[in-house]
């Protein structure tokens, strides 16, 4: 079994068409992508529930990241926005909204599958944790 999880873009539509269902109707001021993967994220679903792309979060936004691993970013955060939703975390926490809940390393579509650097990323990552 392999300790990496691969996504690809049929499974980031349905992961922005999921979260479109669940905040499609509520009230924000925008929405805040955390920097870098989160803005994928958080650009995409600005243009399906029209809302503005925040450049810092708001108190009455929706906070959108790729993955909540450690807790260390969303915990900057926390409290200063309405909303906190993820693709993926590692662990539930009912602080946010996650569609995939895996303790496997994820490689997210805009990263390349080819990427040569994915053991080096995943060990430093092993190492950072433990």
């Amino acid at each position: 079994m392999s300790k990496y999880a691969y996504l690809d873009w049929l499974d980031f539509d349905l992961a922005i068409s999921r979260l479109y269902d669940r905040y499609k109707g509520m009230e924000f001021s925008g929405i805040y992508g955390v920097k870098r993967g989160g803005l994928i994220l958080a650009v995409a679903l600005s243009h399906q529930l029209k809302l503005k792309f925040l450049q810092k979060p708001e108190k009455n936004c929706l906070w959108v990241d790729d993955i909540i691993d450690s807790e260390r970013t969303f915990n900057k955060y926390k409290g200063k926005c309405k909303e906190y939703c993820c693709w993926v975390s590692k662990k539930d926490n009912s602080k946010y909204f996650s569609l995939l809940l895996s303790k496997k390393w994820v490689v997210f579509p805009w990263e390349s599958a080819k990427y040569t650097d994915i053991k080096e990323d995943y060990r430093k990552y092993v190492e950072r944790i433990t």
